[in-house]
């Protein structure tokens, strides 16, 4: 059996107001909330949670301020809607077995008997839990400690995580290579995506394999959040994100009957190479049959039974 992984990250608490330290903490699970829930140990319980939620509220107010400067609808769309989700996450400062559908626990390193379900990370201001209760862990998940630094067997740093991203990252790309598709080729050319979703769609074992890649690399990029991405980076993960979220949507094992909303961020928004804006339903059976007089018959054959759903 494969043993479980675990990494640590060590905070410097020193001189650190209890608010301070709130402050950090809630800005770094606003990276990984998602993920699964949190545990924080501390001293004063009831006094930290306290300023945990007042945090949180914050940054939910400054998101709500930010979405007012922005233009486009997709992203006054995708910034509501992580507000929302920000808003339904509940903080308990009882035991996990008491209040399971909480997804932040604050409570004492003595008081703890068990681990909240799904726990991907673990924040100490006090002191760590044996060892034994660490392992219980999910694998990869990450323990972020403000008490002095010390050895713990079968725990590694996080810097072995990040660079885990690297060597996975450089498998990942030379891969889909391997099938002609260069991810930073994709995001300044419609065409060669179209392309690249072509060739994906050509058989079903090649479809399978670059969806369980694919979704296996951007789980490890979300379990080492927040992490320092280049530039170049940023545009490839983006890239190859939109590539997996088109070819799991045009996967005859993904049922979906809106492959083409506009004002839904699970649809397939295809886009005119023309204009680079959202295909209509009106204009999506020329780009269909475009496909077709460009050669790429994998995409143009997965579109048309997608779209039988909706009667096109």
């Amino acid at each position: 059996m494969t043993q479980n992984v675990h990494y640590i990250q060590w905070q410097n608490g020193k001189n650190k107001t209890l608010e301070a330290k709130t402050s950090e903490v809630m800005k770094h699970w606003q990276t990984r909330y998602e993920l699964g829930s949190a545990l924080l140990l501390c001293e004063q319980p009831e006094a930290t949670l306290k300023l945990i939620e007042k945090q949180w509220n914050k940054l939910s107010r400054q998101l709500q301020s930010s979405r007012q400067t922005k233009i486009g609808a997709d992203d006054i769309l995708a910034v509501t809607r992580t507000i929302s989700r920000m808003q339904r996450v509940k903080f308990s400062a009882e035991d996990p077995e008491l209040n399971p559908d909480a997804k932040f626990y604050v409570i004492t390193a003595n008081d703890l008997s068990t681990l909240p379900a799904h726990c991907y990370t673990l924040y100490n201001f006090s002191k760590l839990p044996e060892v034994s209760l660490l392992k219980l862990l999910p694998a990869d998940a990450l323990v972020v400690s403000y008490s002095e630094k010390v050895a713990l067997t079968g725990i590694y740093e996080k810097s072995v995580l990040e660079e885990r991203i690297l060597t996975e990252e450089s498998k990942l790309t030379s891969w889909l290579e391997k099938q002609h598709i260069v991810l930073d080729d994709l995001k300044d050319s419609i065409e060669k995506a179209n392309e690249a979703l072509d060739t994906l769609l050509s058989s079903n074992n090649l479809q399978s394999e670059f969806l369980h890649k694919t979704s296996g690399f951007l789980n490890l990029v979300q379990l080492a959040q927040p992490v320092v991405l280049s530039p170049t980076q940023h545009l490839r993960l983006a890239a190859l994100s939109q590539l997996e979220h088109h070819v799991r949507v045009l996967s005859p094992a993904f049922l979906s009957d809106h492959i083409v909303d506009s004002q839904n961020d699970d649809s397939f928004l295809l886009r005119d190479p023309a204009t680079g804006k959202v295909l209509t339903l009106d204009a999506l059976r020329n780009f269909i049959t475009a496909q077709y007089h460009a050669g790429r018959t994998n995409l143009a054959k997965a579109l048309e039974q997608k779209t039988g759903y909706i009667r096109l």
